[in-house]
């Protein structure tokens, strides 16, 4: 997790080396709780967001590591609607 400053929210990442999808709750802390962050690189498939909630828990998932078939292994994340 990255904080952010000034201007700059901040974002999670998450990465799998793995070859299944991966999916864990992860506590994210106080600068996220009761957000809901987005999915900004598009390896998920779509649009996804999820709810922090507001004790800094968030389920996040990740694709596998598997570049032959277009999954790159990693999402990041960070407040819905910057852009």
């Amino acid at each position: 997790m990255r904080n952010g400053y000034g201007d700059r929210p901040g974002l999670i990442t998450y990465i799998n080396l793995g070859s299944d999808w991966a999916e864990r709750w992860v506590n994210v802390g106080s600068k996220f709780a009761g957000y809901t962050i987005h999915e900004y690189t598009g390896n998920l498939g779509g649009w996804v967001d999820r709810y922090v909630q507001y004790d800094g828990w968030v389920k996040l998932t990740a694709p596998p590591h598997d570049p032959a078939n277009g999954y790159y292994g990693y999402s990041v994340w960070s407040y819905a609607g910057l852009g």
